[in-house]
């Protein structure tokens, strides 16, 4: 981020040439964007056709294989929240900076008038002593940059294009990714596991490998750039008690640690983590906690004052059953002013300010469609009439159920230790090394009408199950017959 107030466009454009450049580059930085309302449109210059070194595969593949990667690529861009991806079919490996395709791309400029454009340095050959900057990405970045200026503002370039109805447009901004000298930094730390999430969709350049290792790496080392430094603490499973969980996160603590941010329920693995705990520890030592409480609300009790959380935030859709769309953010008044708005609204700078800023800042944003948030006394009225907490109790007894036949089926050690209670209506199992996620978790859909996550984590490959007040024991028999049938059949 630079020295300025960080800049949120309403608009941007990312241009490059293959399918997964973006993802391996500022797919945090457009995650973030479009989080804070920006309209993001990505174009792809080439289909990525090259990108197999398989023998069994000759020129003929190179359609079927464009098709994959474009697939792939879209995937990809919804994870992010892009809004449009342009596919401009050029082969891969054969890009030039022509004329004609800084024409093409002056033309999309033009149409979609975008804020901001994002790409690559066209000057980059040599990343360090083991990388050569693939043509294709300088070509793209060429084109990107010269189609910004002197092109798609310049009335009289490409004059044609204004009997064609496409009026010059000026770019605010133009931001390189990987110059020798960079000048602009962006926080992506609330958005790295999106980019992550979104490089995994290309599963055919990937294979078995899980990049996130490495990205972290890149993000942390640019991060120590500008004196800031991120760590990741390695949690060792199954916990045995609270004080255990502190005892390891402790060992990435130091003297310069300002923040610590976790997960209240984490996502791939469903372990409740100790966040009382944690922030007891935390605010002694004079540390700010963050929490993501995503799965937290209708599933396990809340009760935020007793916490000692300096800032939470949970979604109601998921466990409280209330509409998508609807969650909240919880700040201590003592911390309240360290948060600003991305998208800004009315209460900015209100003519009759409110006896909280906090409140003026973050409550209204413009048209807001705010009926999802108007449900949720509903839900919770719904929860409280259906005695709710035996309605967990169950679930957790059926996710228990689900852990104890699935592993049994495996010969997988549990996540969890025997009686604890940290997990609750989700459960996550790891699976035989050689299990082909990909392949089980569509035969699971296709042949069975099973809709579960079956996914990576770390190197270790998981199936998570969760249990809401209307599945019963047959939903967790059908999953174990399923798995029974697939598991050796899904092998790699």
């Amino acid at each position: 981020m630079s020295e300025e107030k960080e800049y949120i466009p309403r608009s941007a454009m990312s241009i490059h040439a293959h399918p997964d450049d973006q993802e391996f580059s500022v797919a945090g930085t457009l995650a973030k964007w479009a989080r804070a309302g920006c309209e993001i449109t990505s174009v792809i210059l080439t289909s990525g056709d090259g990108g197999s070194n398989d023998p069994a595969h000759d020129a003929s593949y190179k359609p079927t294989l464009a098709r994959i990667r474009e697939g792939e690529q879209s995937a990809a861009s919804e994870v992010l929240g892009v809004k449009k991806t342009i596919y401009m079919h050029l082969p891969d490996g054969e890009l030039e900076p022509t004329v004609a395709l800084r024409k093409e791309l002056t033309k999309i400029i033009r149409a979609h008038k975008p804020e901001v454009v994002v790409t690559g340095d066209p000057q980059g050959v040599f990343y360090g002593n083991g990388y050569i900057n693939h043509p294709d990405h300088r070509a793209a970045a060429q084109l990107a940059t010269y189609a910004v200026f002197p092109s798609s503002g310049s009335r009289l370039v490409f004059a044609d294009l204004l009997a064609e109805g496409f009026e010059p447009h000026n770019v605010k901004r133009l931001y390189l990714h990987g110059p020798e000298k960079p000048d602009t930094w962006v926080d992506i730390s609330e958005t790295i596991e999106i980019k992550i999430a979104a490089l995994r969709k290309h599963a055919c350049q990937l294979g078995d490998w899980d990049p996130e290792k490495m990205i972290r790496e890149w993000a942390e080392k640019d991060g120590k750039e500008k004196g800031f430094s991120y760590k990741k603490c390695e949690i060792t499973l199954p916990l045995a008690t609270p004080d255990e969980f502190v005892q390891q996160l402790w060992k990435s603590v130091t003297p310069h640690t300002r923040v610590i941010f976790m997960s209240h329920i984490t996502s791939p693995t469903a372990v409740i983590f100790p966040v009382a705990e944690v922030c007891a520890k935390a605010h002694s030592a004079g540390i700010l906690t963050v929490i993501d409480g995503a799965h937290v609300p209708g599933q396990v009790p809340l009760e935020l004052d007793k916490l000692g959380v300096d800032f939470w935030s949970g979604n109601l859709h998921k466990w409280l059953m209330s509409p998508k769309g609807s969650g909240f953010l919880f700040a201590r008044p003592e911390v309240q002013h360290l948060l600003k708005p991305l998208v800004v609204s009315w209460g900015y700078e209100p003519e009759i300010p409110g006896p909280s800023q906090f409140i003026d800042l973050h409550e209204w944003i413009g048209t807001r469609d705010s009926a999802a948030f108007l449900a949720v006394p509903d839900a919770i009225q719904f929860q409280k009439e259906h005695d709710w907490d035996h309605v967990r109790e169950e679930c957790f007894k059926l996710a228990a159920y689900a852990q104890e036949i699935i592993c049994n089926l495996t010969g997988m050690t549990t996540l969890h230790q025997p009686g604890a209670r940290t997990f609750c209506q989700v459960i996550a199992m790891t699976l035989p090394v050689n299990t082909d996620v990909i392949a089980l978790k569509t035969r699971l859909y296709d042949e069975y009408h099973i809709e579960v996550p079956v996914h990576i984590w770390n190197e270790n490959k998981l199936i998570r199950v969760s249990v809401q007040g209307y599945n019963t024991q047959d939903d967790i028999d059908a999953l174990y017959a399923a798995l029974k049938a697939l598991l050796p059949q899904t092998t790699c």
